[in-house]
């Protein structure tokens, strides 16, 4: 009987894990322009002031909850392009996001590590974006933006 109760535990937990990931909805786009024809800025999940040289795009969201992380690689990346909410952050002030939903999100961004230095990061007050942050690797020419929303 106690392989029956934990078969039974390990299906239901299955199910409960199909359903969370169900809701994490996640898409990639070679260019800005992609972006903008896929109408992903109108959706909200992709802040409109990406720099026209944004490629390589990728963009992962939670339905349920509205937590995002967003990715993509730059020609040209100047701050003042940032939106006007978007203000320079300290480390110590910026709240990393509690999960990475995806694979591609780097280990840095996870978790306060030495690593974060190495990031120009901001903080964005937005009324759709409460908890949003943004960080700019330069070396790279990759920047991350990700929204934790308030619970």
């Amino acid at each position: 009987m106690r392989s029956f109760e934990f078969a039974t535990s390990v299906l239901l937990l299955a199910i409960a894990s199909a359903c969370e990931r169900r809701d994490v909805l996640e898409r990639a786009y070679a260019s800005r322009e992609e972006v903008v024809r896929d109408g992903a800025i109108g959706r909200g999940w992709i802040p409109a002031w990406i720099p026209e040289s944004a490629r390589d795009i990728r963009e992962v969201h939670n339905v349920d909850t509205n937590v995002s992380q967003l990715a993509f690689a730059y020609g040209v990346f100047d701050a003042s392009d940032v939106s006007p909410g978007c203000a320079p952050a300290v480390p110590a002030t910026v709240i990393l996001p509690r999960t990475s939903m995806t694979n591609w999100w780097p280990k840095a961004l996870r978790r306060s590590s030495p690593e974060l230095d190495r990031f120009s990061l901001f903080e964005c007050r937005e009324e759709r974006e409460p908890h949003a942050y943004l960080a700019v690797d330069a070396k790279d020419s990759k920047a991350y933006f990700w929204r934790e929303w308030a619970s």
